[in-house]
C-alpha cells in the first residue's frame, strides 16, 4: 500500500466514521529508512488516505500506536530506535486525513517507549510505556497525563504493584 518496500503494521482500530486507522512503518527498497506510517481504510478495504511521517536515516524503526482522539482525528505514539540502542518516544497529533498538528517528543539518555494511547473520557490523553532513563534503575512504567496544556508524567519504580 505504501511505496514499494517492505510495510508493517502494529495497531489497528476503527475510527469514528466506522473506517479503520492503522500506524506502523514503511522501509524504502533496500534500506534501513523507515518511516511512521498510517493508513486509513474504509470498512470495504479501500485506501482512504495514508501518510508516512518522518524521514531519519540514523533512525532503525517506528513503531508506535495510534487512537481516535476527540474530533474526528487521530492521536499516536511513534518510538524511534536508533543504531546506538537507545529509544526515543513521541506523541504526535493529526487530523482526519493525517496533517500533523502537533508533536511532543520525549527523549532522554537512555530508553523511553509508549505503546498504548487513549483519549480519556474528558477529552484528554494518556499514554502508557516504559524507560529507563531515570527513575529507580531498571525498567520502569512510564504514564503520560496531557490534561490541557499540562503534561504529568509519572513513573512507577520497578516494583511489584499487585
Amino acid at each position: 500500500m505504501a511505496v514499494q518496500g517492505n510495510d508493517v503494521m502494529h495497531s489497528i482500530m476503527n475510527d469514528k466514521n466506522g473506517n479503520l486507522i492503522g500506524s506502523g512503518y514503511d522501509r524504502l527498497n533496500g534500506s534501513v529508512d523507515t518511516r511512521f506510517w498510517v493508513l486509513n481504510l474504509d470498512n470495504q478495504g479501500n485506501n482512504l488516505w495514508q501518510k508516512s511521517y518522518y524521514h531519519n536515516t540514523t533512525s532503525v524503526n517506528y513503531i508506535g500506536a495510534i487512537s481516535t482522539a476527540e474530533d474526528k482525528g487521530f492521536i499516536s505514539t511513534i518510538n524511534a530506535s536508533a543504531p546506538s540502542g537507545s529509544l526515543s518516544t513521541e506523541i504526535m497529533r493529526i487530523d482526519s486525513v493525517g496533517n500533523t498538528l502537533w508533536i511532543r517528543k520525549f527523549d532522554d539518555s537512555n530508553i523511553e517507549n509508549l505503546s498504548t494511547i487513549l483519549t480519556t473520557s474528558d477529552t484528554n490523553y494518556i499514554a502508557l510505556g516504559y524507560t529507563n532513563s531515570f527513575g529507580n534503575g531498571g525498567y520502569d512504567m512510564f504514564i503520560v497525563n496531557w490534561i490541557g496544556l499540562v503534561v504529568l508524567i509519572t513513573v512507577v519504580l520497578n516494583q511489584v504493584l499487585f
